[in-house]
């Protein structure tokens, strides 16, 4: 169930930037109209994003045959991350402190709701309570929040 719902968040993830970025290369007299969607549909790479998104939901309905949704959607979830660094790499610009600190937020979020949701945590992960996680967590949103 994890490597489907991680694999679901790598397929979403790229499918969505590589859409992005075949959406930002079309001509800024198509934005907003039918045309649009028209010019992409011939755009290999776009194609190869809506492939992706595919991917990504059959990866997705194979997770969620195996395991409870809660925890499919968090790991899920995990595609914005993949999206940006995929987006930052290919636009040859650093992410600002403010990206990163959202990205590792986002992330250290989601390891959060798995510990604190494990049958076997018993309400301790490592040895700390939930609510120090939970502080922790909130925290990193926090200093996340201030950074932009």
């Amino acid at each position: 169930m994890i490597v489907s719902a991680l694999a679901a968040a790598a397929l979403y993830g790229a499918g969505a930037a590589i859409e992005q970025r075949q959406a930002a290369a079309a001509p800024q007299s198509a934005a907003g109209r039918p045309r649009l969607l028209l010019l992409l549909a011939r755009q290999p790479l776009w194609l190869a994003g809506i492939a992706a998104q595919i991917g990504g939901f059959a990866a997705h309905a194979v997770a969620l045959r195996s395991g409870p949704l809660a925890t499919v959607q968090m790991l899920v979830a995990g595609e914005l991350v993949v999206a940006v660094v995929i987006v930052r790499f290919w636009s040859g610009r650093p992410l600002s402190k403010a990206s990163w600190a959202a990205a590792l937020t986002v992330v250290a979020a989601i390891a959060a709701f798995l510990v604190l949701t494990s049958p076997a945590g018993h309400g301790h992960a490592g040895g700390l309570p939930q609510h120090a996680l939970g502080a922790a967590a909130a925290l990193g949103a926090a200093v996340a929040g201030r950074a932009r």
